[in-house]
C-alpha cells in the first residue's frame, strides 16, 4: 500500500514509540516516524512523504512494568504526511496545550483590523489579544508567567471582554485576567508615518487586588498566522529569527525582516528551533524555566520562535505598560517572496510615560471627526455606533483606491462589492472615497480591457 504512517490509540500510553515500514519488492526496514516521548491517548506517526510499503513494525517502550496496550489502529493514506504544520498542531496537542492558539486545536478564531483607511496593510487583532502585523505574519502572543513559575494565556474558556473605543471606533482592546488581583489589556491602534502604517499594541497589567504581583510578562513569535488553514491562513514559516536589545528597546527580526520593535526595555530575549521532536519548542521551555540564552535562531523546517520578557512587580492599585510598533510601509508584502526592508519608526512622538494614549486621543479625534458627526438618531444608540463601526472599517479594508471586504482574502477588488461599499460612503457623507474608488476603477478597466 502507498502509506504515510500509523496513527495509533493507546489504552496504556507508553514512554515512547518507533514506526518502521518495509519497502515494497525489498527486505529494507526504513524508520518512517518516532514519538520518543509519547503523551495522551494517540500518536500520530507519519513520515514527510508516502511510500509503498509490504509491511509496518511498531515497536514501544513501556512506561513503567506493564506493557503497553492498543486500542485502535487507523493507517495514514498518502495524503496526510507529516508537515511542519502537523508537528506543530501535535506540539499544541500535549501538556501546555491551553497556551497554544486555538486554531492548533481546530477552532475557528475571531478577529478584527487595525489600520489606517486605504492603507495597503493591515494588521488583525484576534479574539485573545494576538497579532498578525500583515497578511501571513508571525503571530505575537502574550502569555504571563507569575511568581510560582505557572504560565496562562487566554484561550476560549477564558472570561473576555472586547471593546471598540467610544462604541465605534476601529480601535480594539482585548481585557481577562491572567490570574486572580491582576488585569491584561491588549489594546491596539494604527497611525500614519511617512504614508503607511505603522501599527501600535500596548499591553497593560493592572493590579486590581490588595496584594503586590510579580512575575514575567512574555511575547512569544510563533510560526503561524491568525487565521487557521481552513481560512486560507495556517503556517507562517520562521527559518531565522534574531532578536535584538538595547538599553530602551528591542526589535524582533523574522527571516532578515525587522517584525516589530519594542518601545520599552525587555529584560529576558530567546530565540530557539521547534527541534527534529518538538525539544526546543519555546512554550515547555518558558514554562520550565529553560529558555536558552542564544537570541538567534535557525530552523529548516520554519518552526523557529522567539520570545521577550518583562519583569513584573505592580503594588496594589499600579499599573505597567509595554507597548510595541509594527511598521507595515507602503508597499503590498506577498509572503511568497522576499519582503521588502521594514521601514524605519519615527519614535519622537512614540516614547515616554502617556505616549499611547496621547497618540491613541489623535487617533480617536481623527475618526470623530470621519464619521461622529452622523445625523441618525434611534432608539438603540448600538445600532448607531454600528453603523459608524462598519463605515470606519469599510475605509479600513480600502487598499489605495481599491475597496476590498476584507483586509486578508480580497487580493483583488470586485465592482460588485466596490459599488456597494461606495454607495455606503456616499450615504455617510463621504463622497470622495466612493468618486476616487470609481475613478480608479474606470482606468483600471481602461487599462487591463483596452475599453
Amino acid at each position: 500500500l502507498s502509506l504515510a504512517g500509523l496513527e495509533v490509540f493507546w489504552k496504556d500510553t507508553p514512554r515512547s514509540a518507533t514506526l518502521e515500514g518495509r519497502e515494497a519488492g525489498t527486505d529494507r526496514w526504513i524508520t518512517l516516524a518516532e514519538d520518543p516521548r509519547a503523551y495522551g491517548g494517540s500518536s500520530f506517526l507519519a513520515d514527510t512523504q508516502a511510500r509503498t510499503l509490504s509491511a509496518l513494525r511498531l515497536s514501544v517502550q513501556g512506561a513503567d512494568t506493564r506493557a503497553p496496550t492498543l486500542q485502535r489502529l487507523r493507517l495514514i493514506g498518502p495524503k496526510r504526511v507529516m508537515t511542519a504544520m502537523k508537528r506543530y498542531e501535535l506540539a499544541a496537542s500535549r501538556e501546555h496545550a491551553a497556551l497554544f492558539p486555538s486554531s492548533l486545536h481546530q477552532q475557528q478564531v475571531y478577529w478584527t483590523a487595525v489600520g489606517i483607511p486605504a492603507g495597503r496593510q493591515k494588521s488583525v487583532l484576534d479574539e485573545f489579544g494576538h497579532v498578525e502585523a500583515f497578511k501571513g505574519a508571525p503571530l505575537v502572543q502574550p502569555v504571563w508567567r507569575d511568581a510560582s513559575g505557572h504560565a496562562s494565556a487566554a484561550n476560549a474558556q477564558t472570561p473576555i471582554t472586547h471593546t471598540l473605543r467610544e462604541g465605534w471606533m476601529p480601535m480594539p482592546s482585548v481585557q481577562w485576567s491572567p490570574q486572580p488581583g491582576l488585569d491584561l489589556t491588549t489594546s491596539a491602534i494604527a497611525i500614519e508615518q511617512r504614508g503607511a502604517p505603522v501599527t501600535l499594541v500596548r499591553y497593560r497589567l493592572h493590579n486590581t487586588g490588595t496584594a503586590p504581583v510579580t512575575g514575567t510578562f512574555n511575547l512569544l513569535t510563533r510560526p503561524m498566522q491568525v487565521s487557521p488553514p481552513w481560512q486560507n491562513g495556517g503556517p507562517s514559516p520562521i527559518r531565522d529569527i534574531a532578536i535584538a536589545t538595547a538599553g530602551d528597546g528591542a526589535s524582533v527580526k523574522v527571516n532578515g525582516r525587522t517584525l516589530f520593535a519594542s518601545l520599552v526595555p525587555a529584560q529576558q530575549a530567546s530565540a530557539a528551533a521547534f527541534g527534529a521532536h518538538g525539544e526546543g519548542e519555546i512554550t515547555g521551555l518558558l514554562v520550565a524555566g529553560t529558555l536558552p540564552a542564544s537570541r538567534q535562531a535557525h530552523d529548516d523546517s520554519g518552526l523557529a520562535a522567539g520570545q521577550l520578557g518583562y519583569d513584573v512587580a505592580l503594588a496594589p492599585g499600579t499599573q505597567q505598560d509595554i507597548v510595541i510598533a509594527f511598521a507595515l510601509g507602503d508597499a503590498r508584502l506577498d509572503p511568497a517572496t522576499p519582503l521588502p526592508p521594514a521601514p524605519a519608526i519615527a519614535l519622537t512622538d512614540l516614547t515616554g510615560d502617556g505616549a499611547f494614549d496621547r497618540v491613541a486621543d489623535q487617533v480617536a479625534a481623527q475618526w470623530q471627526a470621519r464619521l461622529g458627526r452622523i445625523g441618525l438618531s434611534l432608539p438603540d444608540a448600538s445600532l448607531v455606533d454600528m453603523l459608524r463601526a462598519q463605515a470606519a472599517y469599510m475605509l479600513i479594508n480600502q487598499s489605495g483606491h481599491a475597496m476590498q471586504p476584507g483586509p486578508r482574502n480580497y487580493n483583488r477588488s470586485f465592482i460588485r462589492d466596490g459599488a456597494a461599499t461606495a454607495a455606503t460612503l456616499v450615504r455617510m457623507g463621504m463622497p470622495k472615497p466612493a468618486r476616487d474608488y470609481l475613478k480608479w476603477y474606470a482606468g483600471h478597466a481602461v487599462h487591463e480591457n483596452g475599453l
